[in-house]
């Protein structure tokens, strides 16, 4: 069973999580531009991968492997209106190819804006003494 989730921030960075049942993960980092002609263009930055698990209620990564990356894919897309994985109505957007083969699909449901200061799952919180 996998998972993958995409973010864009306004400030045209974001990120495409996989993971899958058996506690792996993969974060592609990129920068983003949307076209006029229904293209985006994602500029792969960063690959990291690992594993996760649950502490209590809160999700963990674990980053076992981290490489730079200097990938273009341009992507066909749209957004219309359909049904999430749980078939609840949802705004898609739908890529016209996968984002990475076997790992991050084409088709995802919008859930929710991003916080100001959100970044994707892996990155390390400092914390206050």
């Amino acid at each position: 069973m996998r998972a993958a989730d995409i973010a864009f921030r306004p400030d045209g960075k974001g990120w495409a999580e996989g993971s899958n049942a058996a506690y792996g993960f993969v974060i592609l980092r990129f920068t983003w531009h949307a076209a006029e002609r229904r293209q985006l263009t994602l500029h792969l930055r960063e690959e990291l991968s690992g594993t996760w698990h649950w502490e209590g209620r809160t999700l963990r990564y674990r980053v076992t492997s981290r490489h730079a990356c200097d990938t273009k894919i341009v992507l066909a897309y749209k957004i219309r209106r359909g049904r999430d994985a749980l078939g609840r109505p949802a705004t898609l957007l739908e890529a016209g190819q996968r984002i990475s083969p076997g790992e991050i699909g084409d088709r995802f449901a919008f859930e929710r804006e991003l916080g100001r200061h959100e970044r994707d799952p892996a990155v390390r919180r400092s914390r206050r003494p």
